[in-house]
């Protein structure tokens, strides 16, 4: 007949293979024999935690708490089981029994942290990761959730930080490259979300389910695919996304192209490649795909007003067009008609076509301040911005006095990475033009970029101020300049501000074809009512 402690061995081999079951068989034999032996109920509760059995594990916790009240890992492995069953708050108090027994106890701190977060006590959740990084700076999970928690509260850079180096300690994580990414969209680091996407694709591809890993287990592994193909289209959607706010729209459409293969039924993948086709002028794509999304989802709202815009867009292109070149025909010596034909080919994202106008315009008046101003925005968005320079540089030598061609140089130089010049430029439209609303809010995203946060809040203040329907998006930017001064309580009220402003102000009323009024956000051309 085998000893308690013989019984006891037994379960901790079957423990360590991972036969929970025989593991709780032997343990039990052993408390037959010896009921006051702590490590048995508490070996006992860990293997029962395994197989899901939280309710009887807390049960065999106590016991062992009972019998020796003193040993923090009891209170730690009743904690676990707790978290298991979602009782965060009850978890705590474990952890912190076990933190009390053991103060450097690292695992306590980490779970009472996640138990925290999953209360939505971020801050307290990053407390207790801080200190468990200052026990183990190691730890690849620490970091990892601590940036969950800031990226919750909106500290976006700083958890950009920790994911950073989660990625420095284990590479191999596709999530937090996913993670990182969305983070950096939302500080619109759309470039560097872009690679973070793209690199999440690739490790993700690394780590694709095989069947050899699986049994010959086909169900488990089907299930597996089917995560794993999820998780792809996640990550396909966001970058397709980044790379619409970056007018890079054919690289979208191929992003929107993989959703779409792998989600067929994904209505709204559908929905942005629209957008994206929009961005290169391709209306009638965009018309075919957001009938698509109707067809998957006919009480789509979203898909059935950009429809409608779609629809409208290519009805007025044509006859808006038709009449620009009429006036070109009547007009050809005219420099104005050339302008105004180069200004539509613009807003339709034709920036060559609208430079060859503005060419003409310059040729018929070459003294033409207001074509050479345009060229220069038409230029800086083909990245020719060398060119944008001499021509804007040409239109203020024309005319000192023109505060839109002050602020389209300070444009061109912040793409050129010359910020001072772009501040000196920006202030020079604003003396000009003391009510430019767009120069303080573009000289505040200069002084931001410049980490001199105090002038940013100073002239979005301006431009609040100015501009009371916030057209340019002050209170929003105010807000991320008053976070990063720890105005947390302004920064608050700003972004409340700026969401009652959004649906108040930022609309523009548009007739649908089917006789209804639509409410269109002017700045994405997204419908927000309907009547």
């Amino acid at each position: 007949m085998k000893t308690a402690q013989e019984y006891f061995n037994s379960g901790l081999a079957n423990e360590e293979s991972q036969q929970f079951e025989s593991a709780i068989f032997d343990y039990t034999e052993a408390i037959k024999l010896d009921v006051n032996n702590a490590d048995y109920y508490n070996h006992r509760g860990i293997a029962m935690a395994q197989i899901y059995k939280n309710e009887d594990a807390i049960l065999d916790f106590n016991k062992s708490i009972n019998l020796r009240p003193d040993d923090e890992s009891f209170y730690f492995n009743r904690g676990i089981a707790k978290s298991d069953l979602k009782d965060f708050q009850s978890a705590i108090l474990d952890f912190d029994k076990a933190l009390n027994y053991k103060s450097d106890f690292t695992k306590s701190y980490h779970l009472r942290g996640l138990a925290k977060y999953n209360l939505k006590d971020y801050n307290g959740a990053i407390e207790d990761f801080d200190s468990a990084i200052e026990l183990d700076n190691s730890d690849v999970e620490f970091y990892y959730d601590r940036g969950l928690a800031k990226f919750e509260i909106k500290l976006y850079e700083d958890a950009i930080k920790d994911f950073t180096t989660t990625i420095r300690l284990f590479y191999n994580f596709p999530e937090v490259y996913t993670k990182r990414g969305i983070a950096k969209v939302n500080i619109q680091d759309f470039e560097g979300a872009i690679e973070d996407f793209t690199q999440a694709i690739e490790v993700h591809e690394e780590n694709k389910p095989c069947i050899e890993d699986f049994e010959d287990d086909i169900t488990a592994f089907e299930k597996a695919i089917e995560r794993h193909n999820k998780e792809d289209a996640e990550n396909y959607y966001n970058r397709g996304y980044a790379e619409i706010k970056v007018k890079k729209y054919s690289r979208a459409i191929s992003s929107f192209d993989k959703v779409i293969e792998l989600d067929p039924n994904e209505v709204y993948s559908y929905i942005f490649r629209a957008e994206a086709e929009r961005g290169l002028g391709f209306l009638e794509g965009a018309i075919s795909d957001l009938n698509k999304a109707i067809e998957i989802d006919p009480e789509n709202k979203f898909a059935l007003y950009n429809k409608e815009i779609a629809l409208t867009e290519l009805s007025i292109l044509d006859d808006e067009m038709t009449e620009l070149n009429r006036a070109v025909e009547l007009y050809p010596d005219n420099g104005d008609v050339y302008i105004n034909r180069g200004c539509r080919k613009f807003e339709l994202l034709d920036y060559k076509g609208a430079i060859t106008d503005f060419n003409k315009a310059i040729e018929i008046k070459p003294n033409n301040t207001l074509a050479y101003i345009n060229r220069c925005n038409a230029k800086c968005y083909l990245n020719d911005y060398e060119g944008s320079l001499a021509d804007i540089n040409f239109a203020i030598n024309l005319n000192p006095n023109e505060s839109s061609a002050y602020h389209s140089r300070a444009i061109t130089k912040i793409e050129l990475g010359d910020l001072e010049g772009a501040i000196t430029d920006a202030t020079k439209a604003i003396e000009i033009d003391s009510e430019f609303c767009l120069a303080y809010i573009n000289r505040g995203n200069i002084n931001f970029q410049l980490q001199k946060y105090k002038e940013a809040i100073a002239d979005y203040t301006e431009a609040v101020e100015l501009d009371p329907t916030d057209a340019g998006g002050g209170y929003k930017r105010r807000s991320e300049a008053k976070r990063k001064i720890s105005d947390l309580e302004g920064a608050e009220l700003d972004e409340k501000k700026s969401r009652e402003l959004f649906l108040k102000y930022k609309v523009e009323i548009f007739k649908g074809s089917d006789g209804k009024h639509y409410a269109v956000d002017r700045k994405t051309n997204k419908i927000i009512g309907v009547k």
